[in-house]
């Protein structure tokens, strides 16, 4: 069988990790699949060597930092079933310079030629709404892909966006409901970035009423 790369992606709080361990249960479980499960090293929000849901669900996972890591894991994992394994990496946006080293998106196109399936998830855009350039590359080859949204925490609707609510400008820090919280496109383009403010407006009233 040719190998398939699935990519779970949304804003924060839209269940993406929740998705992905619940693929990895279904691997292992349903199908018998041998799995290698990697996230970011420099996401150690609630820890080291595992992906966690911001409800506190986790599943062990290896903490990479480069090519190497990734490709040293799968291999041995490859040889120990001495076949394919089933690739799955949560976080993905960290995945690129300067958190790691190499090109993540290259080494997944390499895996699976090697015929290894690779599930991904994380982030499209940061909270500007830019995407994240290896999210946008993974989602570019995807065979599948699911896209999530959360609630709006302003209109109650789905959210599309990743909304800062602190002052600081750096595009990338590690936070939970302290620092973020989801949008709706119009609550995120009209209240933050000078779009159609009156819209945004009509449409926490009509919430609200």
């Amino acid at each position: 069988m040719i190998a398939t790369l699935t990519v779970v992606a949304g804003p924060m709080f839209a269940g993406k990790t929740s998705a992905l361990i619940a693929r990895i249960i279904e691997a292992l479980d349903r199908h018998n699949q041998p799995v290698v499960i990697v996230k970011p090293a420099m996401d150690n929000r609630y820890a080291d060597a595992a992906i966690v849901t911001h409800d506190g669900v986790a599943h062990p996972a290896l903490p990479i930092a480069c090519e190497h890591d990734l490709f040293a894991a799968v291999a041995e994992a490859a040889a120990r079933v001495q076949g394919p394994v089933h690739v799955f990496a949560d976080e993905v946006q960290f995945l690129e310079a300067p958190h790691f080293h190499g090109s993540f998106h290259e080494a997944v196109h390499a895996l699976l030629v090697a015929g290894h399936d690779v599930t991904c998830g994380g982030l499209d855009c940061d909270w500007r709404g830019m995407p994240f350039d290896v999210s946008a590359r993974l989602l570019a080859m995807a065979d599948h892909v699911e896209k999530l949204t959360a609630r709006c925490a302003v209109t109650g609707l789905p959210a599309q966006k990743t909304y800062k609510k602190s002052p600081d400008a750096t595009r990338i820090a590690l936070g939970a409901a302290d620092t973020y919280e989801p949008r709706a496109n119009a609550a995120w383009e009209g209240i933050e970035r000078g779009g159609s403010t009156g819209e945004a407006q009509r449409l926490i009233d009509r919430q609200q009423a």
